[in-house]
This record gives C-alpha cells, structure tokens and sequence, in this order.
C-alpha cells in the first residue's frame, strides 16, 4: 500500500496554495519528513518522494528552475530518513514524477525539450538513492512514453506508470484504457494503473477495463472524487474521505486479501447525489461514441448517454468547424443510433 497525498498535508500543515512544494524539501524539511513518518506509522509500504512537479519547466514558474537538481535530491533524502528511522526493511522509496508539461502552458514543449526535462528530474532522483519511479496524473499518453523510455535509458529502476481519467473513461488527451494498456505494456514497465480525478468506483470501472488488456500488476490511487456541486454552492468532501495519514492508517486495517486475476469485467458506473448527501452508484450500461479521426484539424467533444431504455436511443457529436476569418461557428449535428 502506498502513502497518501503529500500536497494535501502540506497545505494542512499552513503552506499556502501559491508556493512551490518541492521547494520544502529545502526550506522546511523538518515538515516534509513528518509527513513520511506519519505515512509509515500509518502502515504504507511505499512512500512518495516530495517530488511531484520538479521539473524544470514547472519550477520556472517560482523562478526555482536552477534549483532542480538540488530539491530533487533533496526529496529522495527526506524520505530514506523517515526510512532509516523506520526500520522497516520491506519500505519502498518511490520517487515521483508528474507530467513535465506546466498546466498552465498554452502549448505543448517540444520534445527535445520534454526529454531533457525528465532526464535532469530522473537523474537526480536516482542520484538520491531511489528504489523505483512513480510516474503519476499523466494525462498526455505520448508524454508518458517519453518520460519512461528517458527513464530506461538511464538505469534499471522499475516503473510504475499512471494515467489519470475523466469520467468518460478516457484520459484527459482522449485515450482509451485500451491505448493506455497496450502501450504501456510493451515499454517494459514493472505496473500500470490510474491516479487522481476519480474516486474509488471510477477509479475501479478503469482498472476493470485495464485488466483486459494487460497483464501486468494493476496500481492504483483514487482520491475523493469531484466535491458535489449545487447552483451557487460547492461542497466540501467528508474528512473521513480525505487523502490523509489517518486514511491510509484505516485502510492498512482493512486491506483486503490480494485479488487473484483475471479480474471480472466491471460495468461502467454514473455516480450522481442523492437527496440525503450521498452517493447513490447506478450501473447503466453507457454507450461513448467513437474517438474523433486524429487526422481532423478542429477538435471533438464526446458526449456521453445511456442506451437500453424503454424509448429511442441516440448520441451527439459536437464538432467545432474552422472557417476563414477570425471568428469560429459550431455546428451541431445529430446522429440516431
């Protein structure tokens, strides 16, 4: 089992949401590595490097770019010291690595320099003393591929590699568990799964679709889910569901014996709020329409909708047309199934 989110720790522990976090390592190492502590304490079997968006191109954003290396080696330190004061042999040190690519950016880096970026990260964390690479909230599976052939070629460490999805069942870049699988298993990593965006049921339907295509061990790292949303109000997540030590301590007590494979396959699920708060799971059979041709130009926004039921089905396809001239026009058409 692995720990949970250190971010939300952090911020937890009063760092503010505009600071760089990989920058604690440094600056406030003293809370990063009672972070960890709390994790082993709470029964994880590998923790997380204080790592994620270590980059160069996300560090650019603080100015701390000339610094990658250094908080970077800095994170793998911190937490083989809450290792060492464990004194637990089996404790795996993953170090973690995010897309290169700033969410912020309005393009994609080239990729010459998306390699470079992963290469300096990935270098320094095996400097660090590292026992595997945790690659997670992909959303790009082509930047994936990059950052694990740079990783291959840089020493034998075993990868972990995560994409994070929506709740159409795709990556964020439109990619089906059946691209991700595939593609994933042939790099010669060590496992595959998902991370972040959904909650522990989306997160299960994706694994579900995973196993059918893959052999490999299965990952995964759900967290809360999207907070419910009403006109004007959003609500906040129950604590109990919170990414925290006292989580991770709950579920090391109630972690359930190794599931033998091939897992059964899983419906897709539409989770929407009852009236009392919760969340009630329907299982309705869900039907995607096709991924738009990668060789048209305008994008594609898939829409999803249910079949089966008593009156005529149908599906939509919204497409954005270019035309000459500055402004842009859309066109909806409407398809019968």
């Amino acid at each position: 089992m692995c720990d949970g989110a250190m971010g939300t720790m952090l911020h937890a522990g009063g760092v503010s949401l505009d600071r760089s976090l990989p920058e604690l390592n440094v600056s406030h190492a003293d809370l990063v590595r009672s972070i960890h502590r709390a994790y082993v304490a709470a029964g994880a079997d590998v923790i997380e490097t204080n790592t994620f968006g270590a980059s160069r191109p996300r560090l650019a954003r603080f100015g701390l770019e000339a610094r990658t290396a250094e908080l970077n080696r800095a994170g793998v330190r911190l937490a083989r010291e809450a290792h060492s004061q464990a004194g637990h042999a089996a404790l795996l040190v993953a170090g973690s690595v995010s897309p290169a690519t700033p969410a912020s950016l309005g393009h994609r880096l080239a990729v010459r320099e998306l390699r470079d970026a992963f290469r300096e990260q990935i270098e320094a964390l095996f400097d660090g003393g590292i026992d595997l690479l945790l690659f997670e909230t992909f959303g790009s599976l082509a930047e994936l591929v990059e950052a694990i052939s740079v990783a291959h070629s840089l020493g034998p460490v075993p990868v972990v590699a995560q994409m994070t999805f929506v709740e159409d069942g795709r990556t964020l870049g439109g990619d089906s568990p059946e691209e991700v699988a595939t593609m994933l298993s042939e790099l010669g990593v060590a496992a595959l799964g998902a991370n972040c965006t959904l909650g522990p049921q989306g997160l299960l339907d994706i694994l579900g679709e995973l196993a059918r295509y893959t052999a490999l061990p299965l990952t995964a790292q759900p967290n809360a889910s999207t907070p419910p949303r009403t006109p004007g109000t959003l609500r906040a997540m129950p604590a109990a569901l919170s990414s925290s030590a006292r989580h991770s301590s709950a579920a090391a007590a109630a972690r359930p014996p190794p599931i033998s494979r091939p897992l059964p396959r899983l419906s897709r699920a539409s989770n929407r709020p009852r009236g009392d708060g919760q969340t009630e799971v329907r299982r309705d059979l869900l039907f995607v329409p096709p991924r738009w041709p990668s060789n048209r130009r305008w994008p594609a926004r898939r829409i999803r909708c249910s079949i089966g039921r008593p009156a005529a089905s149908w599906w939509w396809r919204a497409s954005c047309h270019r035309r000459p001239g500055p402004k842009r026009t859309a066109r909806l058409r409407t398809l019968r199934c």
